[in-house]
């Protein structure tokens, strides 16, 4: 009767011995790590237009994003697309500046994956249907905090005017 104390002894200790490898842990033996502190960073975009023969004019857009996180600014104007009297609603469109941005990290500095459009209407003095420019760029930025970065430097075709958004990331916490 003694051979079934010790074969029950050594069954289990070949339970617990091999629960690693079937993938149990036993509870003292886990230690959860700790979590990775997700930083929270100011940025501050800033679009400069400068038209030939004019001096640059500067708008800025200010964000919160936590690491892995996302943010978007719009700002404008929705337009009706035809221009004169008419008894039917026109369809409207969305135009001005519109933002959106990933934020990862990247070691000691931060990438920033952006979508920016600028847009805007003709305007028309005679009845009709309007024309939308636009100006789409996507891109990823490698931003060092404290430090301005460009994200976008763009010319527009006919009239010459130079697009240029920069964005300053400053970490809040």
């Amino acid at each position: 009767m003694r051979i079934r104390p010790i074969l029950l002894r050594a069954i289990a200790a070949a339970l617990v011995l091999s629960g690693p490898l079937l993938g149990y842990q036993a509870a003292l033996h886990h230690a959860a790590a700790p979590p990775r502190a997700h930083h929270v960073y100011r940025l501050d975009y800033t679009l400069s237009v400068t038209e030939p023969g004019k001096p640059a004019v500067t708008s800025g857009y200010v964000l919160n994003v936590e690491e892995g996180g996302h943010g978007m600014v719009n700002a404008g104007a929705n337009i009706p697309l035809a221009t004169g009297a008419s008894s039917m609603p026109s369809p409207r469109q969305d135009v001005g500046f519109r933002l959106r941005t990933n934020l990862e990290r990247a070691g000691s500095d931060l990438l920033l994956h952006n979508d920016v459009e600028l847009s805007g209407a003709d305007e028309r003095a005679e009845p009709g249907p309007r024309a939308i420019h636009k100006i789409v760029a996507n891109d990823d930025a490698v931003v060092t905090p404290g430090k301005p970065a460009l994200v976008a430097s763009v010319e527009e075709l006919t009239s010459h005017a130079r697009y240029e958004v920069t964005v300053t990331a400053t970490r809040l916490r």
